[in-house]
């Protein structure tokens, strides 16, 4: 690939008016790279495209199909860079040589993957509306740092060589709403998934509209229906909505929704299912001791503390065996049983 550009940075954006403008604004500080900035919209309806020009007119913009991963598909088949960097429009980057680093540090890194593919991310800090973060917040920070199947959403950034990604099949347009978690989930089983040495803020906007344990709640939700196979159930706005419709969660109603999709499988398919449920809780119990590490210990990262080796040495075998597979299914669909008939109960008292 002929390069005219060290990096392209590609956004994804639908109705981002109120987040885009720190975003770029943070960009345009960045001191020793060579980038262009590609910006992917997906039939905004409010002033996306008029902020984005007001703020940096040399920005490409493009229409796109709407969803995360047809638009930063269709952004990165405009790069002309020799590497690529996806950002969630409502990221900031507030150290002015993070982008140098980042490139240096995966440029140095790639003379020692012995011919995998290979990528990094940053770490991220959550932008509180209230100020300070909690111990949830610190946790998903902490999360978002680690290098596990899972852990990555987007929010932490996706920075990879360009003619790498060209080559792959990218961002999985089938289903929208995981497509960044798989990919890097490629490069962590099959390359190398690497902790660049920067930070993202993001905003915590959803968690706080729609309320994080609701959101944290159909999170898990999601993951086990697209771990499952089931990507045919994730296009639901009950489950997922755009960030400028984002709006108090109604637990109820979307694990109602969830529940009576689960049956519409039949039996034998509801029954795999549950099986597979109680099979992907426990590979990840580790993240129990995670929660401990964080409250008893602040630390930039977590990905060697103690706990974790310990867990990891003497209770992973026990946690994901099949006995406490089949315990984990079972106690998952008596929380969903008992979440809905909550539901019904409340619905049949107010009528």
């Amino acid at each position: 690939m002929n390069s005219s550009k060290e990096l392209s940075i590609v956004i994804a954006t639908l109705n981002e008016e109120a987040a885009i403008s720190a975003l770029l604004s943070s960009i345009t500080t960045q001191e020793e790279v060579d980038f262009e900035v590609i910006v992917a919209d997906g039939a905004s309806t409010d002033r996306t495209i008029a902020v984005v020009h007001e703020v940096m007119p040399d920005a490409s913009i493009i229409s796109a199909k709407r969803g995360r991963a047809s638009q930063l598909n269709a952004g990165a088949a405009l790069a002309n860079s020799e590497f690529i960097l996806f950002l969630h429009a409502d990221s900031i980057i507030s150290d002015s040589l993070a982008l140098r680093r980042s490139l240096d540090f995966l440029k140095e890194n790639s003379q020692h993957n012995n011919g995998k593919p290979y990528a990094g991310h940053f770490s991220v800090r959550f932008r509180c509306g209230y100020g300070g973060t909690s111990l949830a917040y610190r946790v998903l920070e902490a999360k978002a740092a680690m290098n596990r199947r899972g852990c990555s959403h987007g929010d932490q950034g996706i920075l990879c060589p360009a003619e790498l990604f060209m080559s792959h099949p990218g961002f999985d347009e089938s289903c929208q709403i995981l497509a960044e978690t798989r990919l890097a989930d490629r490069f962590l089983e099959n390359g190398l998934w690497l902790l660049l040495p920067a930070e993202l803020s993001t905003s915590a906007r959803r968690f706080e509209k729609e309320g994080l344990f609701e959101r944290q709640s159909l999170n898990a939700v999601i993951m086990v229906l697209g771990a499952a196979g089931f990507d045919n159930f994730l296009n639901d706005s009950l489950l997922y909505s755009e960030n400028g419709r984002a709006s108090k969660l109604h637990l109820g109603d979307a694990l109602q929704k969830t529940a009576t999709m689960i049956a519409s499988l039949g039996k034998v398919k509801e029954e795999q299912f549950w099986s597979f449920t109680g099979e992907y809780i426990c590979e990840n119990v580790w993240q129990l001791p995670l929660w401990a590490a964080v409250f008893i210990d602040r630390r930039s990262d977590y990905r060697k503390h103690g706990f974790l080796k310990l867990y990891d040495r003497y209770f992973r075998g026990i946690a994901e065996s099949r006995t406490a597979a089949r315990l984990a299914g079972r106690a998952a669909r008596l929380w969903l049983k008992v979440l809905t008939y909550k539901k019904r109960s409340t619905r049949a008292l107010q009528a």
